[in-house]
């Protein structure tokens, strides 16, 4: 049995977040003189490059919708691992009020068919029910299909009773609500991060799960000398360090965290590091919020790090800033408990659950920046606080680990399907 991992990004490449940058290595002109590329740094490329580390029972592709594309475009890494980029198309989807646009790739449900016809595939499905899932969700009726759910679990019916004055849009969550219900016949196993609508799930969907997160390298994320670590980066010794590092975009609340700052400006010395990129028009945003801060050079927006520098970064800081409204992790959060650098979080994701669980970090309130304030002007002031057990964070967090867990559910699907003589139809 030689099993197809498939793993399914919902979402484009990050052309708009990464415009900034150079292109990525691997990258074709088109023919209108655009051009499409492949980012090895999404969570399934990541994933699946673990996973191939790990075993090499199972072939690895990254499928994913790109609106530049005007073909298929694929290239296979040397670890083995395949990307594929389909040409797709936009579609809004009225909430109301309001639109949403989404992605929809009919070369890529094509394709799929095509394969599994003649290859024994898993499909691993990222995110919610947007269009390109749905749409995979009803052809592949005789495919084994693991739904991974990132971030925050949110499925229609707890959209659906959210109080908003754009009262039509839960009409349209009522409409997703049952098309779900139909869908998840189709789910064979379904991954969640954090215990948040755990009940809703449940309703929702009746067969296996398991509490599974992304993960990071702990070989590399590990504790370095703080001081070493500041000259390297010609930060200050001798005042408090905090470092977000972020998506930049408005869920993650960076310009609260601007603001809160500006708010400790009169009463505390600090410096605030910001990493992460954005769109042109929201790190404009930002650094128009943080100037004050930025002349006075308690702000640093130093752009999008990776690798040994943001491993200095991480190691600068006295305390590693997560502020989302949303998170399934973060990622972010658990390079830093790697680095055994203390984390103050919003309450939300699997990490702020596990430093609850273990009286460690700073945990606050999603929107009451009082409390931020408070919390962050007492650390300033000398309040200790907990670091996360780094044996614990790596048992928890580790790649190496979460692909050995992802790879037990391939194989365990992979032998349901395919070592009888025909496949389930889940239909």
């Amino acid at each position: 049995m030689n099993i197809k991992v498939i793993n399914v990004l919902p979402h484009e490449p990050d052309y708009r977040f990464m415009a900034d940058e150079p292109r990525p290595s691997v990258n074709w002109d088109t023919p209108d003189g655009n051009w499409v590329g492949i980012y090895n740094n999404e969570i399934p490329n990541k994933l699946g490059n673990e996973v191939l580390r790990y075993t090499d029972e199972f072939s690895y592709e990254v499928w994913q919708p790109d609106y530049r594309a005007d073909k298929m475009y694929h290239h296979q890494f040397e670890n083995g691992l395949v990307h594929r980029l389909f040409p797709a198309g936009r579609i809004k989807e009225w909430y109301g009020f309001k639109g949403r646009w989404q992605l929809i790739s009919p070369a890529l449900v094509q394709y799929l068919t095509k394969y599994s016809r003649e290859n024994e595939v898993v499909v691993n499905l990222n995110g919610d029910f947007g269009v390109l899932n749905a749409a995979i969700m009803a052809e592949a009726k005789k495919i084994p299909i693991l739904q991974t759910f990132r971030g925050t679990l949110r499925l229609p019916k707890t959209l659906m009773l959210k109080p908003r004055l754009n009262v039509l849009a839960a009409v349209t969550y009522l409409k997703k609500h049952w098309q779900a219900q139909r869908l998840m016949q189709h789910v064979d196993f379904v991954t969640y991060q954090n215990n948040l609508y755990q009940k809703e799930l449940r309703q929702l969907f009746n067969g296996l799960t398991a509490k599974l997160t992304s993960g990071c390298d702990f070989s590399f994320w590990h504790n370095l000398d703080q001081a070493t670590c500041r000259n390297e980066l010609a930060i200050p010794l001798n005042k408090p360090v905090f470092l977000v590092s972020s998506l930049l975009k408005p869920l993650k609340q960076i310009d609260k965290v601007i603001q809160v700052f500006k708010e400790l400006d009169t009463t505390h010395d600090f410096l605030l590091i910001i990493s992460g990129h954005g769109t042109d028009q929201y790190e404009q945003y930002l650094r128009a919020l943080a100037q004050p801060l930025i002349t006075k050079d308690k702000v640093r927006l130093v752009g999008y790090i990776t690798g040994e520098q943001a491993r200095c970064y991480y190691n600068s800081a006295d305390l590693f800033i997560n502020s989302s409204t949303s998170e399934g992790g973060p990622v972010s959060a658990m390079k830093a408990l790697a680095c055994e650098t203390p984390v103050f979080s919003t309450d939300i994701g699997n990490v702020a659950e596990r430093m609850r669980n273990n009286g460690a970090g700073m945990l606050v309130g999603i929107s009451n920046y009082a409390q931020w304030r408070q919390q962050l002007a007492r650390f300033m002031d000398g309040v200790s606080v907990k670091k996360f057990d780094r044996a614990e964070a790596k048992e928890q967090y580790d790649w190496q680990k979460i692909a050995t867990k992802f790879s037990e559910i391939y194989r365990g699907l992979g032998h349901r399907y395919y070592s009888q003589e025909m496949s389930l139809d889940k239909s």
